[in-house]
């Protein structure tokens, strides 16, 4: 489901749209809708980046939740080059999968991210998920 169809859009937020997908940033976490058939690279990643130090400032600590309503791509290596550029405001992911092959491909990025990831059924779960971590609710 988008989250423009769901209750969650009634919440205080930003809503992004880049030529790739849509972001909507909202207070502790930004989902992430990517366009069907793109391939999300470290510099389309990049873009987002830059736009939540200004958005949220540069001690920011988020969630991100990919609700893959479509199908597309990611640079497996945007993990590893993020820690490597020093961006770790990401605390932890929700991936929120709608097929077999999007089960398969959250388990491989799962593998290769250096933050905590769940696998989601849906918008509720992820946010729910990520409404309850630790470092939201110290």
């Amino acid at each position: 489901m988008k989250i423009e169809l769901s209750e969650y859009v009634k919440r205080p937020h930003l809503r992004l749209k880049k030529t790739f997908g849509v972001f909507y940033f909202f207070e502790k976490f930004i989902v992430a809708e990517i366009n069907e058939g793109e391939h999300f690279s470290y510099e389309k990643a990049k873009e987002i980046i830059d736009f939540s130090y200004i958005y949220y400032g540069i001690s920011v600590q988020v969630a991100y939740i990919s609700n893959r309503i479509n199908s597309y791509s990611v640079e497996l290596a945007l993990y590893s080059k993020m820690k490597n550029d020093g961006h770790q405001f990401i605390v932890a992911s929700a991936i929120i999968i709608y097929s077999e092959i999007g089960l398969k491909m959250a388990t491989l990025e799962k593998f290769f991210a250096k933050h905590s990831v769940k696998r989601c059924l849906n918008l509720h779960e992820a946010i729910g998920w990520v409404l309850s971590l630790e470092e939201f609710n110290l």
